[in-house]
């Protein structure tokens, strides 16, 4: 499945920074296909990219799980 996982910021460490980050992890673990989306990227972005996540390059996704209105606006026609 293609998915895309979105948070506002991934400047730096927090709340549902770390939890985008352990998503990724696990969603991968399980074979899928992840991109991500943050409108700053950072201390978070860097570590989701070593994991050879890119970031949004699609034009739709089987599923997007997005946290904050924010990115909701943006990508609900996406998925």
């Amino acid at each position: 499945m293609n998915i895309l996982v979105a948070n506002h910021l991934l400047r730096q460490t927090g709340g549902t920074q770390n939890y985008t980050f352990v998503l990724i992890v696990e969603l991968l673990s399980l074979g899928h296909q992840v991109e991500y989306f943050t409108f700053k990227k950072g201390i978070v972005s860097d570590k989701i990219e070593e994991l050879g996540v890119r970031y949004k390059s699609r034009d739709s996704y089987d599923l997007i799980l997005a946290n904050h209105n924010t990115t909701i606006k943006l990508l609900h026609h996406r998925g």
